[in-house]
């Protein structure tokens, strides 16, 4: 079920809501199974088969935020990219490391957040230019990168934090997300859900065979994620749904270049 592709329309509700959140209308093809991780608490109760794509936590509220009149700075995490070195930092105890195995390692995480449409002109240098020393975390999935990094905050923004705009809240928690096609816009949780919904519901009432045998407890490894994501969907969906109204009636959100 994972491997399903999901295109949106080119006219219609969809791709009308989607233009009105700023977010990626799905032009182009998209695995069910990406969609599905891109959703807050699934993968508690992952689909076989999971996705490639991940939203990450903009949190604007660690040690290492700093407000300023043109630039802002949070924490960027989980991410899966995988550093072999520390940046010189002494009075940590961290090693000497090369410079040009330095500059080599954050071009790898240059080119996985250049798939984040709303952390463009990120970076996590200090004035010097010296990188900012980054974290390491640690949960269920194993240990992940923790980046301290500094945005340029929008000109007119009002919010205190200068996140808000580059980031969705979801329960709470301001998420980012990574762009699903050509148009260069990021994901939305409420496009997404109402992608995903859809499938099932197709499924559901036009291969009502299949649907029987994918919600089976006893004969399907899908059951169990699908029951928790239609539960999360009774929590969630009228939230986002609230939230995207206020946001169309007051526009803030990104704007791309």
């Amino acid at each position: 079920m994972a491997k399903i592709e999901v295109q949106g329309l080119e006219s219609g509700a969809f791709p009308t809501v989607a233009r009105a959140l700023n977010s990626a209308p799905l032009k182009d093809e998209v695995s069910l199974g990406d969609l599905w991780d891109l959703l807050p608490y699934a993968d508690r109760f992952s689909l076989p088969h999971r996705g490639k794509l991940r939203r990450l936590t903009l949190d604007p509220e660690s040690a290492h935020t700093v407000r300023g009149p043109k630039t802002v700075r949070g924490s960027l995490y989980p991410l899966p990219v995988v550093l072999q070195s520390s940046v010189k930092d002494p009075m940590a105890s961290r090693d000497i490391v090369d410079e040009d195995l330095i500059a080599e390692e954050y071009e790898l995480l240059d080119r996985f957040l250049a798939g984040y449409p709303t952390l463009s002109g990120w970076r996590s240098t200090n004035q010097s230019g010296q990188p900012i020393p980054y974290q390491r975390g640690f949960n269920n999935s194993g240990e992940y990168l923790v980046l301290p990094l500094i945005l340029p905050k929008p000109v007119g923004d009002m919010d205190p934090s200068g996140l808000e705009v580059r980031s969705v809240d979801y329960h709470g928690v301001p998420y980012v997300y990574p762009g699903l096609d050509s148009s260069s816009l990021p994901a939305h949780p409420f496009m997404v859900w109402w992608a995903i919904l859809f499938v099932l519901s197709r499924l559901a009432r036009y291969q009502p065979n299949e649907w029987l045998e994918l919600t089976s407890i006893s004969r399907s490894g899908h059951a169990v994620a699908i029951e928790h994501i239609l539960g999360e969907a009774i929590r969630a969906v009228p939230e986002l749904a609230l939230k995207a109204i206020i946001r169309c009636a007051s526009p803030a959100g990104f704007q791309p270049d």
